[in-house]
């Protein structure tokens, strides 16, 4: 077991004494020794185990992570979304889904430093071949495993930058938040804290707008706003001009989306518009909008039907599922022409269940 693990445990013990609050949104208020320490000590004892910056009391995976079954965790009056439940997978996973599953099998999310060792299997991310996203193998490039000791990369790009912050770079607890229902900003950290290391590369702004619950009851109408493009396939190195969540996934997984000539599809697209004719019309996602398989729009300010996109998202969880591949529901059963399923696959392609 990790130190970063067995400092949390001793932690929470000491959560009478240690508040960590985080509001809904990222602008955090109250005391500041609720989630800093000047001196790394309390009643005797060495609060971190491991150096955190800014003077953090907890990493991210301990200040995210859970015994419990809740989601969100209120301590004094202050909410924490909870992204690794220790003990089961919950029942209100939040929108990226819980790292649960992948802390014992690699298959269902992403090995992250803290939580899980580096893949067993892959010696770099699906889809990558080039040296950002660890297309050298896991000591290489520079992220090589996000499940590496942060303190092993010290190359310049992201120095230290492994875990949790090798995607959530722009992270910001004392921000500017936007006004309720618009898109994050600058100000803010953009959606989730996601931004590259600087504006020429890929994708680097990530816009989008936050369920009030991180999705924890998501529905229609309480749901994340996914930023889309609708051209035909997205490649790395990205046009910086039209940001999207997917095209944040693609800085590791590059080749995912490439296609064959004539625009014959080898591998589901991404970023593509989802067509009103056909099957895909039955699944409006303005008016009915479905949660379990969530749609990205061109312009989040503006969303209409025409407007709506096919993500990376929308068969996958960002963090880890219940389910191998993180994908958002069991994929052995959507079974073609197997009766009434209406679910995963089929909310999309309606006629051929």
């Amino acid at each position: 077991m990790k130190a970063i693990k067995i400092f949390s445990s001793v932690l929470r013990a000491l959560l009478p004494l240690i508040i960590i609050p985080v509001s809904v949104y990222a602008n955090v208020s109250g005391t500041c020794s609720s989630c800093h320490t000047m001196h790394n000590s309390q009643n005797g004892s060495t609060l971190v185990a491991e150096a955190q910056t800014s003077l953090m009391a907890d990493s991210c995976v301990g200040c995210h992570s859970s015994s419990g079954t809740d989601t969100i965790i209120t301590i004094g009056g202050s909410q924490v979304p909870i992204v690794y439940n220790t003990t089961a997978y919950p029942d209100k996973p939040l929108a990226g889904g819980n790292f649960y599953h992948v802390a014992t099998d690699d298959a269902y999310g992403h090995n992250v430093w803290g939580i899980s060792d580096p893949d067993a299997t892959l010696t770099n991310a699906p889809g990558s071949t080039n040296s950002c996203g660890g297309g050298g193998g896991i000591l290489t490039g520079c992220h090589f495993s996000l499940a590496v000791d942060p303190s092993l990369n010290t190359t310049m790009m992201a120095k230290g930058k492994n875990g949790c912050e090798g995607c959530h770079l722009s992270v910001k607890h004392h921000s500017v938040d936007p006004v309720a229902g618009q898109p994050e900003n600058d100000a803010s950290g953009w959606y989730r804290g996601l931004s590259g290391h600087y504006a020429s590369h890929f994708s680097p702004l990530v816009p989008g707008i936050e369920s009030s619950d991180w999705e924890q009851n998501p529905s229609s109408s309480n749901h994340n706003v996914y930023s889309a493009r609708s051209d035909d396939y997205i490649q790395f190195n990205d046009d910086s001009s039209s940001p999207t969540i997917t095209a944040y996934c693609v800085g590791c997984h590059e080749t995912i989306h490439n296609q064959l000539e004539a625009n014959v599809w080898i591998r589901h697209p991404a970023d593509i518009l989802l067509p009103e004719i056909g099957e895909y019309s039955s699944y409006d996602p303005v008016d009915s909008y479905n949660p379990t398989v969530p749609v990205g729009w061109t312009d989040i300010s503006n969303r209409t039907r025409s407007t709506a996109a096919v993500i990376c998202l929308s068969c996958h969880r960002a963090h880890g599922s219940q389910y191998p591949d993180m994908l958002r529901w069991d994929y052995t059963t959507m079974i073609a022409n197997g009766g009434e399923n209406n679910t995963g696959c089929f909310v999309c392609h309606s006629e051929k269940d």
